[in-house]
């Protein structure tokens, strides 16, 4: 009998999964609390989609949270992704070769870069697909980023709020490990609105705060229509991208999990 391939996704957003889900259905929920996630039987693949909440500390969280009831063969974190280069514009995604934890405050402790092996298999996997591999520069919160391009001008990035973390966490717990993420602002899209008046103590963009926030600051509905634009086009790309991934066969995925098992 094949063993069952256990593949766990974690997004931060509902935004960032609904396109992949759609795809890929059907899929069932399992719980809502403390973290919402849902599971797909397609044997010898099992499926299970995490929705952690916005910020570095949640998605470690919902990974031991995960390990408490079952040990993925390959944990992928996915979502959204600001442009820290030019030519990375809205719309195209990346998968993670090197991860950085970076904080701004000063005197704030360095943390040490997490490199990702990507096997030839995965490479060609994302040249067919155009997915380019770059730099994920993980933050607490969004920085202006085009002050941020300018420490890493050198090669291509993109500012996350979340890939750095989970990847430690999995080095740590060694279990494989890709981070996916499609860019929802180019370089030049900042976002004007601050992240925390519309999400709940646990990251989760709540609808009731974001139409008191418009309320009280109505110029800030073109904003946020323009960041729904862009989220839409980012999702779709990023869902097509993890499908295939998804749906190529077990034991293709089995080589894909292998041959990038190891941090590099």
């Amino acid at each position: 009998m094949t063993a069952l391939l256990r593949i766990a996704l974690l997004f931060a957003l509902p935004q960032e999964y609904t396109a992949l889900k759609r795809l890929t259905a059907p899929w069932k929920l399992t719980r809502r609390e403390p973290f919402k996630s849902f599971v797909r039987h397609a044997p010898p693949k099992e499926l299970v989609l995490i929705e952690s909440g916005m910020g570095r500390d949640l998605m470690p969280e919902a990974l031991e949270w995960l390990l408490g009831w079952t040990r993925p063969d390959l944990v992928i974190a996915a979502g959204f992704a600001g442009s820290l280069a030019r030519d990375l514009a809205v719309g195209d995604v990346c998968l993670g070769e090197r991860l950085i934890g970076y904080d701004l405050q000063p005197h704030s402790e360095l943390r040490p870069a997490i490199t990702l092996k990507v096997s030839e298999r995965l490479a060609h996997f994302c040249d067919e697909r155009r997915i380019r591999k770059v730099q994920m520069v993980t933050v607490k919160q969004p920085e202006a980023k085009l002050r941020l391009a300018r420490d890493f001008e050198k090669i291509p990035s993109i500012m996350d709020m979340e890939s750095y973390f989970a990847g430690q966490w999995c080095y740590q717990n060694h279990i494989p490990f890709l981070s996916f993420r499609a860019i929802s602002d180019g370089l030049s899209d900042e976002i004007d609105f601050d992240l925390e008046t519309i999400s709940d103590s646990r990251g989760r963009v709540k609808i009731p705060l974001v139409v008191v926030t418009l309320l009280k600051n109505p110029q800030l509905v073109r904003s946020y229509y323009r960041s729904w634009k862009r989220s839409a086009k980012a999702a779709k790309n990023l869902g097509k991208a993890l499908a295939g991934l998804l749906n190529l066969s077990a034991s293709e995925l089995h080589t894909v999990i292998e041959e990038n098992r190891s941090f590099a």
